[in-house]
C-alpha cells in the first residue's frame, strides 16, 4: 500500500509527510459541556460557563485533532443568548424571585389595615392593585 506521496506503508506506520487522521469518535469534552450548559442556562452561571468552556474548547480543537468545533460554537451562542435574555429581563424590572410589585415599588393599604406601609408581597390590597382605581 502506498500513501499519496508514493511512500510504501506498513499497516501501522504512516508516511512522515502525511498527517495522522483523527479517530472517528474523539469528541472534545469541553465542547459538549459548553453546549449542555448553554442549554440549561442555570440563571446566568450556565451562560457564563458555556461561553468560557466553548472558547477553551475551540482553542483545544484548533490545536488537536478532536471533533466538536460546531458544538462549542453553538454552546457559545446559547451562552450569549442567555446573557441577552438576562439583560432584557433586568432592563424590564424583573427581579429574582422578589414577586410582583416589590421591584416596581407598588404601594397601598396593606391587608393589616396599616396605611403608608407596603405590603411585603407587593400587592396593594386583598384583590391586588386593580382595587385601587
Amino acid at each position: 500500500m502506498r500513501c499519496p506521496h508514493g511512500v510504501e506503508l506498513s499497516s501501522s506506520t504512516p508516511c512522515g509527510e502525511c498527517e495522522p487522521r483523527a479517530t472517528a469518535g474523539s469528541w472534545n469534552g469541553l465542547a459538549i459541556a459548553s453546549l449542555v450548559l448553554g442549554l440549561l442556562w442555570i440563571w446566568w452561571l450556565g451562560s457564563l460557563l458555556a461561553i468560557v468552556l466553548g472558547v477553551a474548547a475551540r482553542r483545544q480543537i484548533g490545536a488537536s485533532s478532536t471533533r466538536g468545533r460546531s458544538l462549542a460554537s453553538v454552546g457559545i451562542l446559547f451562552g450569549l443568548a442567555g446573557f441577552v435574555a438576562l439583560a432584557v429581563a433586568l432592563a424590564n424590572g424583573w427581579s429574582f424571585g422578589a414577586g410582583p410589585g416589590v421591584a416596581t415599588g407598588i404601594t397601598g393599604p396593606s391587608p393589616t389595615g396599616v396605611t403608608g406601609v407596603s405590603d411585603v408581597t407587593g400587592l396593594s390590597g386583598p384583590t391586588g392593585p386593580s382595587s385601587l382605581g
